[in-house]
């Protein structure tokens, strides 16, 4: 019984520590590639998927094999005030309601909603120069689309 009390607290802490994070995505929309190896691999224990990834682009997503668990990020250069632009698809399980009281306990103002398609709308949310974009609903994929960005 204690072993697995002491496997059920280390896999509570591995789940947790892949959570996607406001903190996270201005890191990697902040940093130089070589930065965000280090960041998304080394501090935050994501796998880098080299068969998605190319010149234009890197993808990372976390250990978790359960589709409702799931979380993949990919990281576009920009060309504008941010280094990167981010988008990430997480599952339906992850905690979206707490990644909205994060933007807004960090200075994020909501600005809107915005229709992409018959299935999908935007929330938007805006801090600087920063815009954060996440599916209102799960998608068809069943998952959250989000996008973060500089304006």
């Amino acid at each position: 019984m204690k072993t697995a009390i002491i496997f059920l607290l280390f896999f509570a802490h591995a789940i947790k520590a892949q959570e996607l994070t406001l903190k996270l995505l201005e890191e990697v929309a902040n940093h130089s590639s070589e930065k965000i190896n280090h960041q998304v691999i080394e501090k935050y224990n994501f796998i880098h998927v080299p068969e998605e990834s190319d010149n234009h682009q890197n993808t990372y997503k976390n250990k978790s094999n359960l589709k409702d668990w799931f979380i993949t990020i990919t990281v576009i250069p920009a060309k504008k005030s941010c280094k990167n632009i981010v988008t990430a698809v997480i599952g339906k399980n992850h905690d979206f309601v707490s990644l909205k009281k994060q933007l807004l306990s960090e200075g994020y103002t909501f600005a809107g909603e915005k229709l992409l398609s018959a299935e999908i709308t935007l929330l938007h949310y805006i801090k600087n120069n920063y815009l954060f974009s996440i599916s209102k609903e799960i998608t068809s994929t069943g998952a959250y689309q989000i996008l973060f960005t500089c304006k």
